[in-house]
């Protein structure tokens, strides 16, 4: 005798959303750990590549080497103080070296903000000069001199070198990064202006 309740069927649906949410948590591990070579928050996290060989640093400046090949041993250099602050988050520019065209920013990030904030270089990091030139990051093997994240009420301090020559008529850069990543990090980017090419 059939039944006069017609049977349930199984709802895939569920399943199949359940599958899209991880499959898009997994994507976005895997370019956070390609860009800053870091997975996962806080003590829910696990490094790699290059920051698993240097370790970590408890409190004061985070400090950033230049890569070798660029060793700027006769850049003429300019020092001061170019900064801008968004929200809790301040980026200053304290020194600009330049040889043959090559520049070297020293920058500092100095994170107010209760929680980790993280400004990788890779597809973030842009600069321009006052002859509308654009720059990227340089890469040099993985060691780029700069470390992404910056702990709660501490302050990193590293070195970018620009990907392409600065041409002589040059006389001052802006240095920006597009995105603050990070829980309570001010939204959108940081750019500080007016920052001087040494001749």
């Amino acid at each position: 005798m059939a039944s006069r309740y017609p049977r349930r069927r199984t709802d895939h649906r569920w399943w199949t959303g359940l599958a899209v949410f991880l499959g898009l948590v997994f994507v976005a591990l895997v370019i956070q750990g390609l860009t800053v070579h870091k997975i996962g928050f806080g003590p829910l996290s696990i490094e790699f590549g290059e920051r698993a060989k240097s370790g970590g640093t408890n409190g004061g400046d985070l400090n950033g080497s230049a890569p070798a090949d660029l060793p700027f041993d006769q850049a003429k250099t300019v020092t001061g103080s170019w900064k801008t602050t968004r929200g809790k988050v301040t980026l200053e520019v304290v020194q600009v070296e330049q040889q043959d065209g090559w520049v070297r920013v020293t920058a500092r990030v100095r994170n107010g903000a209760g929680n980790a904030v993280n400004l990788p270089l890779f597809g973030n990091f842009v600069a321009s000069d006052d002859t509308d030139s654009g720059y990227g990051p340089r890469i040099a093997g993985l060691d780029t001199g700069w470390t992404p994240d910056v702990p709660a009420g501490q302050t990193l301090r590293g070195v970018i070198i620009l990907d392409k020559q600065v041409p002589p008529s040059a006389k001052a850069l802006t240095v920006s990064f597009t995105h603050v990543l990070g829980f309570g990090a001010p939204s959108g980017g940081i750019t500080v202006s007016g920052v001087p090419v040494p001749r």
